[in-house]
């Protein structure tokens, strides 16, 4: 037994080579794909990285603020100096022309009471019921009422004259009154 242990190991070790040598020559083998010859389309696809800059970079910007209700104009799109990119939601205008509508209708309401008051104070003090200093705060506060209608008008108008700027497509506030 101790004769053929040595020879069981040669014989193993034999063995272990050549199956080795076996799967490095089935390995490095070529493999060949073949196909017949036809006619077709070249396709060809190129891949990439890097950053792309624009020839002509252009920053828009508006005299008002507002969300875009309609857009006429797309990314890259190409555009002309004057050209209407987009129009501005006309809601906000609504509201602030409705706003300085409401404080004009205010202001005139204040001015007809102050009207009332300084006529009934004149009458008293004609009479001799009032005192002058009664007269003269109702003058000042008829002249305050005034005042402020024609502010309030003033204003409303030019809320008015904007909205219909912006309605044109036209750019908007820049008139300094409002």
């Amino acid at each position: 037994m101790k004769r053929i242990v040595p020879w069981l190991v040669v014989i193993i070790g034999l063995l272990v080579i050549a199956a080795v040598l076996r799967q490095c020559r089935n390995g490095s083998a070529t493999n060949y794909q073949t196909a017949t010859i036809t006619r077709g389309p070249i396709t060809q696809a190129v891949t990439a990285t890097g950053t792309l800059n624009p020839v002509v970079n252009v920053q828009a910007g508006s005299q008002v603020s507002g969300n875009i209700a309609k857009l006429f104009a797309d990314f890259n799109s190409q555009v002309k100096a004057g050209q209407v990119v987009a129009q501005i939601d006309p809601a906000l205008f609504q509201a602030t022309v409705t706003q300085a509508e409401g404080d004009l209708a205010s202001a005139q309401a204040g001015l007809e009471l102050a009207k009332v008051n300084a006529t009934r104070t004149q009458d008293l003090f004609a009479r001799k019921t009032s005192s002058q200093a009664d007269l003269d705060q109702a003058m000042a506060n008829l002249h305050t009422a005034e005042a402020s209608v024609k502010i309030k008008q003033d204003l409303c108008d030019c809320k008015r004259s904007h909205q219909n700027a912006n309605r044109r497509e036209c750019g908007g506030s820049g008139c300094g009154r409002c």
